[in-house]
């Protein structure tokens, strides 16, 4: 199965080797986790959007929709005030 962030890194070549280097773990386990099989921690998620930029939607797909809610809760405050 691949995922969205399998996607990314792919159309931006970025291997698994380079992204297992970043999160110091073995490229087996990146492509487990890059399929889906296994869940990345937090702490994980965040060292690769610091160091790749990817957004944490497609890091975490399941929570796009709460995403969806905190952007646009913002933008009513912000055009509120």
């Amino acid at each position: 199965m691949k995922t969205q962030m399998n996607e990314w890194f792919r159309k931006r070549a970025v291997g698994q080797a380079e992204v297992a280097r970043t999160l110091d773990v073995s490229v087996s386990t990146v492509s487990r986790i890059l399929s889906g099989k296994q869940p990345l921690s937090m702490d994980r998620a965040l060292s690769l959007h610091e160091q790749y930029g990817i957004p944490l939607c497609i890091i975490f797909p399941s929570l796009e929709s709460d995403f969806e809610l905190i952007r646009n809760s913002k933008e009513k405050s912000a055009v509120a005030s």
